[in-house]
C-alpha cells in the first residue's frame, strides 16, 4: 500500500534515492502538473556576472541584469541562454 511517506529500512532509516538533480525536479514538477490545468509561469532572472571577478578586484564589470518569462519552460530557457550568451564575452576583461 502506498503512503507518500518515506520508505525505511529495517534499521528505520529513510532510503534515499539518487535523482536528476535540479534539472530533474524542474522536470518532475512540470510532468506533475502538465495533465491537471494548472497554468505555470517560468521565470528565469540573472545578473550577467560571467565578466565579474568574484576575488574582490575591480577587474569585471557587471553588465546588467536580465529577466525572462514565459509559458513554456524549455522555450524561456532557450531564450535567456541565447540572450545571455550573444550579450557577453566569453573572454576575460582586457583580452
Amino acid at each position: 500500500m502506498e503512503t507518500c511517506l518515506p520508505r525505511l529500512d529495517q534499521s528505520g532509516n529513510p532510503i534515499f534515492e539518487k535523482t536528476g538533480g535540479l534539472t530533474g525536479t524542474m522536470v518532475d514538477i512540470v510532468k506533475a502538473v502538465q495533465n491537471q490545468d494548472i497554468m505555470m509561469i517560468h521565470v528565469v532572472d540573472a545578473i550577467q556576472a560571467t565578466n565579474l571577478d568574484h576575488t574582490g578586484t575591480d577587474m569585471g564589470k557587471r553588465t546588467g541584469r536580465t529577466g525572462f518569462s514565459g509559458l513554456d519552460p524549455v522555450a524561456t530557457d532557450l531564450l535567456s541562454a541565447r540572450y545571455i550568451f550573444s550579450n557577453v564575452s566569453l573572454r576575460k576583461p582586457g583580452k
